[in-house]
């Protein structure tokens, strides 16, 4: 290569450097991924479903002292036992690919108190 060939083909690569990341970051914030399936918001609570994982923030306590959390398989029936709401606050909890949805039933009672379906 000549001089002028180098100095134009190092000025074309810094520019292709330089343009490419850019064009990456612009198309990818214009990409709209789902990052809810599902999600149900009440006076209560919010719950959301994003990929395997439910994300419930409850707002205002039950009147049970132990609400746990199990999952829904798809013929509607409580499964897995998730965990247990303990307070107001943000909870997250990881689901299986087959969950439908959450129910929270009274530990002591075994009454259904909130089910959610996504």
């Amino acid at each position: 290569m000549i001089s002028s060939q180098r100095k134009s083909h190092k000025y074309i690569w810094l520019v292709i450097v330089l343009v490419i990341p850019m064009l990456l970051t612009m198309a990818l914030k214009d990409l709209n991924f789902p990052s809810t399936s599902g999600s149900v918001n009440t006076e209560q609570l919010t719950a959301a479903l994003k990929s395997n994982v439910v994300q419930i923030e409850l707002k205002q306590p039950f009147q049970s002292p132990s609400p746990l959390v199990y999952e829904l398989d798809t013929q509607g029936y409580s499964g897995r036992l998730l965990g247990q709401l303990r307070g107001i606050g943000k909870y997250e909890f990881s689901i299986s690919e087959s969950t439908k949805g959450v129910v929270v039933i009274d530990g002591i009672r075994k009454e259904e108190l909130f089910k959610i379906e996504f």
